[in-house]
C-alpha cells in the first residue's frame, strides 16, 4: 500500500507541475494541488497503510515486521518507478534491488524461525 501511495503521490505532484507557485496566496496554491486525484489517492493509501501497519504491530514483533516493511517498500517503489515513471534502470540499481530482495528473503526466513 505504501509503495502504491508513493507512486500515486509522485504522479499527482508531477501532474501538478502546471500549478503556478506564484499564486495569490498559499491557500490558492494548496487548493490547486489538492484537486489532483492521484495526490489525494496517495494520501488515502498512506492512511490505509498506517491502519494495516497498526494491525501488524498488534500481532507481530517489530523486530521482525519492520525490516520486512522497509525492504518491501524499497523494492516495490524502485521497480514501480522504473515501470510507471520511466526512471532510469542501471546495472547498479538492478543489483541493489536484487541484493535487497535476497536480504528480504533472509529476513523472512529468520522471522519465521
Amino acid at each position: 500500500m505504501t509503495a502504491t501511495a508513493n507512486r500515486l503521490m509522485r504522479h499527482g505532484l508531477l501532474s501538478a507541475s502546471d500549478v503556478s507557485l506564484q499564486c495569490d496566496s498559499h491557500i490558492t496554491m494548496a487548493r490547486n494541488i489538492i484537486k489532483r486525484v492521484p495526490l489525494d489517492g496517495g494520501f488515502i493509501m498512506h492512511g490505509l497503510a498506517a491502519m494495516v501497519w497498526f494491525r501488524v504491530l498488534s500481532i507481530a514483533q517489530v523486530s521482525n515486521s519492520y525490516p520486512i516493511l522497509i525492504t518491501l517498500i524499497f523494492v516495490l517503489v524502485s521497480v514501480g518507478a522504473i515501470f510507471f515513471f520511466e526512471d532510469t534502470f542501471s546495472v547498479q540499481k538492478g543489483l541493489s534491488i536484487f541484493v535487497i530482495t535476497l536480504m528480504l528473503l533472509g529476513i523472512i526466513e529468520v522471522a519465521s524461525a
